[in-house]
């Protein structure tokens, strides 16, 4: 059995990785980074020594990588440890052996209709049940911000599955999610619900869209390119940027984005692109460019995230420090670390002094009233006790 070093529990590490796709160029990094740190042996006399070698003796004539599938709450789209550690396992044996194997569920959900089936075509399945289905929409719409975001999840994993495994999602269904969540093809206002309940949902749904056609993971037509970059776009001009781990920081997005609108003859589309550049400009400037000019802020529990909705918090974003890392990571949902320092030495940006009450631990409780209350009352239960076992003493006696 080969993994991770002992007193390493999780590859949270990769999954942010493989989410921040403005800091990598080709699936050979990510497979990289997975096989430098999952080459520990643990069998009897070795247990999490190195063994590199062993590892890729091992691993050549892998045809068939096989993962259980038994929770009926989620799936391959829904969850995204199936393509973390399915997922990462295939493209590290393409990595080694130079040839994809094939990817399987042992689909155990019902223990007597237990059955394999192929991970692409599962996922394939899952989009018709979970992110194209109307009433799976509706249902997330009723659940506001929360559901909002759980969409944007759904687009996250069909990158990250992209990444594992290209052509995983296909241009079909890809196409499709452009369709139901950007053109609305459902009418459902799906357009107009983000922009109300949580627009930086959208937006980095979008984010995610737009890496998926950077990278080549989806041949799009220019006008869907442009569409997309132009949603994305207006979004960030209206509410600023979120910062997610897709798109915070990601320059080489920034870059597609002035060649999709900013060098466009379309004068409408460069209006967009001045408007939304304006914005990235503001909070995501060189920390050498500027200093913090915000005063001293008190600590209110009423003051929402940038994620928050626009009905809960401020219309834009709060501006992020000049100081501060322009990396910043969606919230722990997936339980990735954020910021383009390493994740395991990253410490807190500078931000402005933030002020409040310090929670000073009470004294000590007083002590119990010295009026003799307690004491009567136990002196009152003790009483009927001894009273109880007397009649029952005499009851006896008399019927002797």
């Amino acid at each position: 059995i080969f993994g991770l070093a002992p007193g390493r529990e999780s590859t949270g590490a990769l999954s942010y990785q493989v989410l921040r796709s403005g800091d990598w160029e080709d699936r050979e990094q990510i497979a990289d980074a997975y096989l430098a740190t999952h080459k520990h042996i643990f069998t009897a006399g070795a247990w999490g020594e190195p063994a590199e070698a062993a590892y890729h003796q091992t691993i050549q004539g892998t045809h068939t990588v096989v993962r259980s599938w038994s929770d009926h709450m989620t799936g391959p789209l829904a969850s995204r440890y199936t393509w973390l550690h399915g997922g990462a396992l295939c493209l590290a044996v393409e990595r080694i052996t130079g040839r994809r194997p094939e990817y399987r569920f042992s689909d155990v959900r019902d223990p007597d209709s237990a059955t394999m089936i192929d991970a692409e075509e599962a996922l394939r399945r899952e989009y018709r049940v979970r992110l194209f289905n109307r009433k799976w929409l509706e249902g997330m719409m009723k659940e506001g911000y929360a559901g909002a975001d759980h969409m944007r999840f759904l687009v996250s994993n069909s990158f990250a599955w992209e990444v594992m495994r290209p052509g995983s999602v296909g241009d079909a269904n890809w196409n499709e999610m452009k369709q139901v969540l950007v053109d609305d093809k459902l009418n459902l206002g799906l357009r107009d619900w983000f922009d109300r309940t949580n627009p930086y949902a959208h937006q980095d749904a979008l984010a995610a869209m737009l890496e998926a056609v950077r990278k080549g993971y989806w041949q799009a037509d220019q006008e869907t390119k442009r569409q997309l970059a132009r949603e994305y776009a207006s979004i960030v001009a209206r509410h600023g940027m979120s910062g997610n781990i897709v798109s915070g920081g990601n320059r080489a997005l920034h870059r597609h984005l002035e060649e999709l609108l900013g060098r466009s003859d379309s004068q409408d589309d460069r209006d967009r692109f001045a408007a939304y550049d304006a914005k990235y400009q503001e909070q995501f400037r060189s920390p050498a460019s500027s200093t913090p000019t915000e005063p001293p802020v008190d600590l209110d529990i009423t003051t929402a995230a940038p994620s928050a909705a626009p009905d809960v918090a401020a219309s834009t974003s709060p501006a992020i420090d000049s100081s501060s890392s322009s990396n910043d990571a969606e919230p722990p949902n997936d339980g990735d670390p954020s910021g383009d320092t390493d994740p395991e030495s990253a410490s807190v940006a500078a931000s402005p002094s933030i002020t409040g009450r310090q929670l000073v631990p009470s004294e000590s409780p007083p002590p119990a009233a010295a009026d003799g209350t307690e004491a009567r009352w136990y002196l009152l239960l003790g009483g009927l006790v001894i009273a109880f076992f007397l009649i029952g003493a005499f009851r006896g006696r008399s019927r002797a």
